[in-house]
C-alpha cells in the first residue's frame, strides 16, 4: 500500500520538497520576494499582508499605502467561501 501510494503520488511529494527547498534557501539568503530581486519591481503581492493587518488594525491609510487593491480580498474570500 504505501509502495503504491508512492508511485501514485511522487511527483507530488518531489514538487512539494523542492517547494519547501527553495523557500529555505530564499529565506537565508534575505529574499523575500523572488520577483522583485529579479526584476526590481514590486509583483502583484508585495506588501498584501502588511495592507492587510493595517485593515485589521483599522488603519487603512497605511493598508491603502502598502497595496491599493488590498479592499478585493474581502470580496474575493467571501466568494471562495460560497462556492
Amino acid at each position: 500500500m504505501i509502495k503504491n501510494f508512492w508511485q501514485k503520488y511522487k511527483a507530488y511529494i518531489i514538487f512539494a520538497l523542492c517547494f519547501v527547498a527553495l523557500i529555505l534557501i530564499m529565506m537565508l539568503l534575505h529574499i523575500p520576494c523572488p520577483i522583485k530581486y529579479l526584476t526590481g519591481m514590486s509583483c502583484a503581492g508585495c506588501g498584501m499582508t502588511r495592507a492587510l493587518l493595517s485593515a485589521l488594525s483599522l488603519d487603512f491609510h497605511a493598508a491603502f499605502y502598502y497595496h491599493p487593491l488590498w479592499i478585493l480580498l474581502f470580496p474575493t474570500a467571501v466568494l471562495l467561501i460560497v462556492f
